[in-house]
């Protein structure tokens, strides 16, 4: 059997990003079906790990992980060494490679919107890992740049590498009101510039797509502005490229709005992940109400779930579980606990996809078996003589639909179920209202 692709955007917090809809069409515009997901991870060596015992494909790193995961590499291309940090992973005959293609949604991005960059003056502001890679590449295509930085010592260092002017933040007005281009790289709801110093010829660019503040002084002074999601997108493309080797010309992809509340979290999993733990304290924490798919399916039937699979068959218990979905779904603020197989069924993937923020909880397989009781488990009771090895075979098949069904990966290994718990409730609360 074909066995997909898997790559993620990892991150600290990621359940915010964005990349799922960008990476998703570019794969379909070549109809291509790999899978793409989020991984939330609290150490970059966690990643790494994962990325190994599942054989993902390929990652791209988000913060705070830019620079900490190249000592996990085995090589760097020479644009992320100058710029000191990597946001495309590339797993490939064992070797991890690391490049940084923030440089091309840079410049990309300007292009797109018809700006001209050679001997231009521009301003960049804040000397993070985006500020860094907008200086570089906006110094690679000739413009004029000068970097802004509360933190003069930062800004110093990053003038000196890269060769170009720096200045304190308190001199920023004077810079603004000269400059043709704004580039704005400081986080969301930081406002350090005032609409009197701004001009209707000027280009503003947010490097940060959650923000509105850049977007709103261009629009009251009639400047042109230039969103962070066209960063994105334009460094999506060379990093897809070396996901997949492809050379062919794809559209540049749409983001759509993407919701700001939740209806229910449902968690999946292989047996022995703690989907049952993890669920009850994180219902705790949301205050929201915890079902057990297996536990409704005994309450419906009378019967415990082996005696379904020995009375009755799999599919049977399958067609039971399927009119559970279905049933728990309609729920409301609901943390879900799902059966191991359920995944397997499309409808009910379906079911999950649309009325739900679905959670993988990844474990191991060896992990997993050493927390649960065999004779509960149906599928590997029966005969098996080689529990562990039964078991991998299973987890493998199941591989894919759990990575192609979740909006989140979350890792349950050697941390306690409670901890697990708080990792998806920070994700959820910095994202989401509910």
């Amino acid at each position: 059997m074909f066995e997909k692709q898997i790559f993620a955007i990892v991150g600290y917090p990621v359940l915010h990003s964005r990349s799922p809809q960008i990476y998703r069409q570019l794969f379909r515009s070549e109809n291509d079906e790999s899978i793409y997901t989020r991984l939330a991870v609290r150490e970059v060596s966690e990643a790494i790990s994962v990325m190994n015992e599942l054989g993902i494909s390929g990652y791209n790193i988000t913060a705070p992980f830019k620079k900490s995961v190249i000592r996990f590499l085995n090589e760097v291309s020479e644009q992320a060494r100058k710029m000191d940090a990597v946001n495309t992973v590339v797993r490939k005959d064992g070797k991890l490679f690391g490049y940084n293609t923030d440089i091309d949604g840079v410049t990309g991005a300007m292009q797109s919107n018809g700006v001209e960059l050679a001997g231009i003056q521009v301003i960049v502001i804040g000397a993070g890992g985006a500020g860094r890679a907008a200086t570089f590449g906006l110094l690679k295509s000739g413009a004029k740049v000068t970097l802004v930085n509360r933190s003069v010592e930062k800004a110093e260092k990053i003038a000196k590498a890269f060769g170009c002017e720096f200045v304190p933040l308190e001199n920023l007005s004077d810079l603004v009101k000269k400059a043709k281009i704004i580039v704005s790289t400081l986080p969301s709801g930081v406002d350090v510039i005032a609409d009197e110093w701004l001009t209707p010829d000027q280009v503003l660019f947010d490097a940060n797509y959650h923000s509105e503040i850049l977007k709103d002084k261009a629009r009251r002074c009639g400047a042109t502005f230039i969103g962070g999601e066209t960063w994105l997108m334009h460094q999506a493309i060379p990093a897809y490229r070396y996901f997949t080797g492809s050379q062919r010309k794809v559209e540049i992809p749409k983001i759509v709005e993407s919701k700001n509340s939740i209806r229910n979290i449902a968690l999946v999993g292989f047996m022995g992940a703690g989907k049952s733990s993890v669920g009850m304290a994180l219902a705790k924490l949301l205050d929201w109400e915890y079902i057990d798919t297996d536990e409704e399916i005994v309450l419906k039937t009378g019967k415990s779930v082996p005696q379904i699979f020995s009375e009755l068959g799999e599919p049977a218990f399958r067609k039971i579980e399927q009119e559970t979905i279905q049933s728990v779904v309609r729920k409301k603020h609901a943390v879900i606990s799902c059966g191991g197989g359920v995944v397997l069924d499309e409808e009910n993937r379906r079911q999950l996809a649309d009325n739900c923020l679905t959670v993988w909880i990844y474990t191991p397989v060896k992990t997993a078996l050493s927390r649960i009781d065999l004779t509960s488990r149906p599928l590997l009771s029966l005969n098996v003589s080689d529990v562990e090895t039964e078991a991998e075979k299973i987890f493998q098949m199941r591989k894919e639909w759990y990575a192609g069904c979740a909006d989140l990966v979350v890792i349950n290994d050697h941390r306690s179920f409670q901890r697990t718990a708080e990792i998806i409730y920070e994700e959820v609360s910095s994202t989401f209202s509910h």
